[in-house]
């Protein structure tokens, strides 16, 4: 998947201890090729391949992070937040559901295929781990503005119908960003 979309919000709950929870997306497109081979109906042992290139294929993940961390202070300006938890994963995906063939006629060398797309629907729980870095720019009050970056690992599976087979797939992996920081 492509670059995740991410929103976070947390709160202390207990000295340098916090819970949080993290909405994120992300979307990719791409090109996705059907192939095989058809028996000729004439000829025995003589298959007929085939191939060809659907485009536009999307796959969106979108995951809620369930987080519990600790605040380790670095430095006056520089703190970093390690986490974990369980995450909810949602895919939709695009699949080839079936594929028809049609004979293009004598002398049968040649076939046409149609491949039948759908979306695949699936839901999974997985986990993340991740660490979390602010550095306070202004600090007025009860409030702060600062600079920060993440990265966190997520991972869950879930099996999705391809053609007729269940197909074993992996949600998330490796994720990173960094943005502007309030807190209150």
């Amino acid at each position: 998947p492509g670059p995740p979309l991410a929103a976070t919000c947390g709160a202390r709950v207990l000295g340098n201890i916090g819970v949080s929870v993290t909405y994120t997306r992300q979307r990719a497109t791409g090109d996705n090729t059907v192939s095989g081979s058809i028996p000729h109906p004439l000829v025995f042992n003589r298959a007929r391949t085939f191939s060809q290139t659907q485009t536009d294929f999307t796959r969106t993940e979108t995951g809620l992070h369930l987080s519990v961390g600790y605040m380790v202070p670095l430095s006056d300006k520089l703190d970093a937040y390690v986490y974990g938890g369980p995450t909810s994963f949602r895919l939709n995906q695009d699949t080839v559901s079936a594929v028809a063939a049609a004979e293009i006629g004598a002398p049968f060398t040649s076939i046409t295929v149609t491949p039948t797309i759908a979306v695949a629907k699936k839901s999974a729980t997985g986990y993340h781990a991740g660490l979390d870095a602010t550095y306070r720019l202004i600090e007025t009050g009860g409030m702060s503005v600062g600079l920060g970056g993440f990265f966190r690992y997520t991972s869950a599976t879930a099996t999705v119908m391809v053609a007729g087979a269940s197909i074993e797939t992996t949600l998330g992996g490796p994720q990173f960003g960094a943005g502007l920081r309030f807190r209150f």
